[in-house]
């Protein structure tokens, strides 16, 4: 086929129709309209997914920062373990003392003849790390759990647990004495209390394992082996609370069993649901 570069006038085309052939012409008008088919196609699509809003919502994923959890895990982790090392270098005897009065009645009396765990240093420390690590441990069950994915956890949702999981574990010692004074119970209750600080060792040394066990092996198995831990050892002392109100003679199984729903069910189910709408976002200390 001829080639020709320039400026085509009526003289020049009338030349060059009679020159291209009618197959050449039919392939030429193919390609035109073809191009101009694709030209319409692109400019659709353009407007499409340029200038028309989309059907799909594209909702953008916030990335957790998994390392400042981390750190204030292992922060935490760390302060217990220095106040566990320094309880048992100071108080060796009433260490090993508070970590046998849960095994049975006679280790328990044993305790109470020396010492008071409500009034002594030991047992206000463990006290104090038992709120530590159940606060956390809740904190990362929610962020587990009942945490949802599309907003992000507060800085300060670990210290809203903390604060909520305080003023319930204070208001049920205060109410348990307020009970004791009502009905005159000062022994069953001394007796109780000092129970439930010999609890709090134990819950305080496994919550420490299934925590280290939470984070180091982040899964949904370790969260699911360290929740089932902590619900045996909850239940064990649900059971010693029961005998030690039984072995009085002064209560019976009914009214001791509403007494544990009151103050110790309830509550931590109360404190369980408060953390899940923290964890929603429906509900906020600060």
């Amino acid at each position: 086929m001829p080639q020709f570069t320039g400026i085509i006038d009526s003289t020049t085309a009338s030349g060059i129709s009679n020159t291209i052939s009618d197959s050449t012409l039919f392939r030429f008008e193919v390609y035109f309209v073809q191009s101009k088919d694709s030209l319409a196609e692109t400019d659709v699509l353009a407007r499409t997914f340029v200038t028309e809003k989309s059907s799909v919502k594209i909702v953008p994923k916030i990335r957790k920062d998994t390392n400042k959890a981390d750190n204030s895990s292992l922060l935490i982790l760390s302060l217990v373990l220095i106040l566990f090392v320094l309880s048992k270098q100071l108080f060796p005897r009433r260490f090993q003392q508070l970590w046998q009065a849960i095994g049975g009645e006679t280790k328990l009396n044993l305790m109470l003849r020396e010492w008071n765990p409500s009034f002594s240093m030991p047992g206000i420390v463990f006290f104090f790390t038992y709120t530590l690590l159940l606060a956390k441990f809740l904190q990362l069950l929610a962020t587990q759990f009942l945490a949802v994915e599309s907003r992000a956890i507060p800085a300060h949702f670990y210290w809203q647990i903390l604060s909520i999981t305080g003023i319930v574990v204070i208001l049920r010692l205060g109410l348990k004495k307020f009970i004791a004074q009502l009905f005159k119970a000062h022994e069953i209750n001394t007796r109780y209390n000092a129970n439930e600080f010999s609890y709090n060792l134990i819950a305080s040394l496994i919550l420490f394992l299934g925590l280290l066990t939470m984070i180091f092996q982040q899964g949904t198995i370790s969260f699911y082996i360290a929740s089932i831990t902590f619900i045996i050892i909850l239940t064990y002392n649900l059971l010693r609370s029961l005998f030690i109100g039984l072995s009085t003679g002064r209560f019976s199984i009914l009214y001791l069993f509403l007494y544990l729903c009151a103050l110790e069910i309830v509550p931590f189910l109360l404190l369980i649901k408060t953390v899940s709408l923290l964890a929603s976002g429906q509900f906020s200390l600060f």
